[in-house]
């Protein structure tokens, strides 16, 4: 009928807020009906461009529904793909706010190495979803506060960063998190090239809740390249938890390095890494949370490339009662030869478990430096008839057990210290050995020797007055 036909309407339109020149359309259009007309060009500028349009007067009437004529479309401009250095927030920055950064980044993509330099202050949770256009090995790009002081520059929110099928990105001198929330870090899907370097990531140090994780990778794809390094981990039930998709081949993330960083006051877990080929593990230090009675660190099938001068130490916690740092089938799976343990120091004053424990493993242990000062706990315990390694000049400190064997025939034990406050040497397959010519016989270890320490201050760490004896 006549009273549904649209014969006329004007439609004006602007483009960042200004009016562009109206059009007046004229047809005959029914109820439902659609026509498609130009209304003009523009120019888009770089950033954020919006184009909002709205009609008026149709058939040369007053609109009686004036609530639906308007809609609005909002492009990106990008002047050119970023590369170099670019500053973040603050007066005379290249992007006001790290939202924006991100946003020309997901937009405009990049065609060269590209350095974001963030201003101090407290920014907004940034996620990724997918890898930004024309990053790769060479092109890759670096958040960084300016000042290179990780807690000059905060990114809030749970997570404060999140990462998903993302590649090529370092992040250096961040803060992520502020103590709140589930998680800091989030990494999913397939995740390449990705650095995190001296960067501090925490959540609440009181909270006991099991599912806040201050970095969290969960099985998914495997990745590879990943190195985390100088980094400061607080906080949570799980301080780092780190999946590859499984054993089969392809499974593991490879080229993993975990080196240098502090993980201290998680609840539970200090890490948890599972299905991992690491090309160093080492240089790390874990402390519990002072008010933690149980706290583990676990390691399964993973690889133990290289794991040196770690450094574990319960000495904090006064009411710690189980602890152990598990190792499960390193170099059992998608690995080649055996592992290296050693120059590691571990101090544990919990009342049961061990400092170290390998089950089913293919590692040379050497160098280390273990001592263990509950009731009923061993300094190094091994697992598993399938074990295939060397353990050699070893300190091995128990008030009660330095050390317990389970299945022990393929281990190689010689020039080890085993001392006992309790006159128990070891416990072999079940077996109590009271006697050094007992241990020798047992374990093959023919230059075993059993001499008290004498350290500096074994509270802070294992190293000795004097090496008489031990040479």
């Amino acid at each position: 009928s006549s009273v549904d036909t649209l014969r006329s309407v004007s439609i004006e339109w602007s483009v960042r807020g200004t009016i562009q020149t109206p059009y007046t359309w004229t047809g005959s259009l029914l109820q439902y009906e659609t026509d498609t007309i130009l209304l003009g060009n523009f120019l888009p500028i770089g950033g954020v461009n919006n184009v909002r349009a709205w009609t008026s007067n149709p058939n040369a009437k007053t609109d009686l529904e004036p609530a639906n004529d308007t809609c609005s479309v909002t492009t990106y401009g990008c002047d050119s793909l970023l590369h170099g250095i670019y500053t973040i927030g603050g007066a005379g920055a290249d992007f006001a706010t790290l939202a924006d950064a991100v946003l020309a980044l997901e937009k405009c993509g990049v065609n060269g190495p590209t350095e974001m330099r963030i201003n101090p202050g407290t920014y907004g949770q940034v996620l990724f979803s997918g890898t930004v256009f024309g990053s790769s090995a060479v092109n890759t790009i670096t958040f960084t506060s300016s000042t290179g002081v990780a807690s000059d520059v905060i990114l809030t929110g749970s997570p404060a960063l999140g990462m998903t099928g993302t590649s090529n990105m370092n992040f250096r001198y961040l803060t992520f998190g502020n103590g709140t929330g589930t998680y800091a870090v989030t990494m999913m899907g397939k995740c390449d090239n990705i650095e995190f370097y001296h960067c501090t990531m925490e959540l609440s140090s009181t909270a006991t809740a099991s599912g806040t994780y201050v970095f969290y990778r969960p099985a998914s794809s495997a990745c590879d390249n990943f190195r985390f390094i100088g980094n400061t981990v607080i906080g949570g039930y799980y301080g780092m938890y780190f999946y590859g998709q499984g054993i089969n081949a392809g499974g593991y993330n490879t080229n993993v390095t975990i080196d240098s960083n502090v993980f201290r006051d998680a609840y539970y877990y200090g890490y948890y890494f599972y299905y991992n080929d690491l090309l160093s593990f080492s240089y790390n230090t874990t402390i519990p949370r002072n008010s933690s009675t149980t706290f583990y660190n676990y390691f399964y099938y993973t690889n133990h490339n290289y794991s040196v001068g770690n450094t574990w130490n319960t000495m904090n916690n006064t009411s710690i009662n189980n602890f152990n740092n598990y190792i499960y089938y390193s170099h059992m799976y998608n690995s080649t030869g055996k592992g290296y343990f050693t120059n590691n120091e571990i101090i544990n004053n919990s009342m049961n478990g061990s400092g170290i424990y390998f089950y089913y493993s293919k590692v040379n242990v050497y160098h280390n430096s273990i001592i263990t000062t509950g009731t009923n706990t061993y300094a190094f315990f091994v697992n598993g008839n399938n074990n295939e390694m060397d353990f050699k000049n070893n300190q091995c400190i128990a008030v009660k057990i330095p050390v317990g064997v389970y299945q022990g025939s393929n281990i190689d034990f010689d020039y080890n210290n085993y001392y006992s406050y309790s006159g128990i040497i070891g416990l072999w397959e079940g077996i109590q050995i009271l006697t050094m010519n007992d241990w020798m016989v047992s374990s093959g270890d023919s230059n075993a020797i059993s001499i008290a320490p004498v350290f500096i201050d074994s509270t802070k760490s294992l190293e000795l007055v004097n090496y008489t004896g031990m040479a």
